[in-house]
């Protein structure tokens, strides 16, 4: 009896020390509240996935033109996208996180690019419109988010016409003739894509200060929480993914910093650490990430033609980025592990 009281007692103690530590946590967010440049400047990032740029983006043109875009300059017959510009905001990421200012400098020429080929809200002769746009517009977004925070007026200023491309993508999103017209063939298959639109139109109202894109955003936002399975799955094509999983994820978290709505916040929380537990089933104690029967990247080509493969960037920072917001220290142990495996 007296053994049973002891542990009932140890227990309380252990349940009063947690909550104690939830406080202090909960506290701690909210005199230090984390935004998109400290979580990107964490310091397992810096270490190991900023050290070689070329993991984010292998080459650029002079004129600031990405993979299969330099090729459509070079021959016109070819096809040409948008999104692949998004690449210019991992390295304003990636410049600021380690004060490369050259890095900076190249992210602004390929935003740069894509913002000079804008016309009212369109990029003319773009292939998969609605998707590409959606991409570059979360891009577009950041990286002026990630320039504010930093202080970092200079290349803000180098950002060409910024506010009114951005108002005119972001506005051409919203529009009912154009959001997507087939959509049941180009959005409600991949639950990924929801999150990726909150994260631009949320991201995009939060820099402009627009209420109208802020509440289409929670619009967006609240239609992909409702397509989580009861696993954690998020799913695409009908089922897990283990690259576009952590994809969504990552979108999730960018359009929570910028999300004012308490409901769609807790929503938002609890889809992320769903579905990073669900990711975290995938990843075996070496840091290998099991892709097979993935509905997507097993079977789908990228832009490039060639066959699409597990993003262990992206990977990396989803884990990061929760294990900062969470306090959980374990997607910490297993991004560092996947790092190992990468040899970064």
């Amino acid at each position: 009896m007296a053994s049973s009281e002891k542990g009932r007692g140890r227990a309380r103690s252990l349940i009063t020390l947690v909550s104690a530590v939830a406080a202090l946590q909960g506290t701690f967010a909210q005199t230090n509240p984390a935004t998109l440049l400290t979580l990107s400047s964490d310091r397992l990032l810096v270490e190991t996935l900023y050290r070689n740029p070329r993991r984010f983006l292998g080459g650029v043109a002079a004129d600031g033109a990405v993979g299969v875009n330099a090729q459509w300059e070079q021959d016109a017959s070819r096809p040409w996208f948008i999104e692949e510009q998004r690449y210019g905001a991992d390295q304003v990421q990636m410049g600021l996180a380690t004060g490369r200012h050259s890095l900076v400098d190249q992210g602004i020429r390929v935003l740069n690019w894509g913002f000079a080929r804008e016309a009212e809200g369109s990029f003319p002769g773009t292939g998969d419109p609605h998707h590409s746009i959606s991409f570059f517009l979360e891009a577009a977004s950041r990286s002026v988010i990630l320039l504010r925070e930093a202080g970092d007026e200079r290349h803000l200023a180098n950002l060409r016409n910024w506010k009114s491309n951005i108002r005119n993508a972001a506005q051409r999103l919203v529009t009912p003739s154009v959001f997507p017209r087939d959509r049941a063939k180009s959005m409600d298959p991949y639950t990924h894509r929801f999150f990726l639109c909150a994260a631009a139109l949320g991201q995009s109202g939060e820099v402009l200060g627009d209420s109208g894109l802020k509440q289409a955003a929670l619009a967006m936002a609240r239609e992909g929480l409702g397509r989580q399975m009861a696993d954690g799955t998020n799913p695409e094509k009908g089922g897990f993914d283990a690259n576009y999983q952590i994809v969504g994820a990552v979108f999730g978290t960018r359009y929570l910093l910028v999300c004012e709505d308490p409901a769609v916040r807790a929503g938002l929380e609890r889809m992320i650490g769903r579905a990073l537990e669900r990711e975290l089933a995938a990843i075996d104690g070496g840091g290998n990430v099991d892709v097979e029967g993935s509905t997507r990247i097993t079977s789908e080509a990228a832009r490039s033609g060639k066959a699409k493969t597990m993003d262990h960037k992206t990977l990396v920072q989803a884990l990061v980025f929760w294990s900062d917001l969470s306090g959980d220290a374990r997607f910490r142990e297993v991004a560092r592990r996947v790092a190992v495996n990468q040899r970064w």
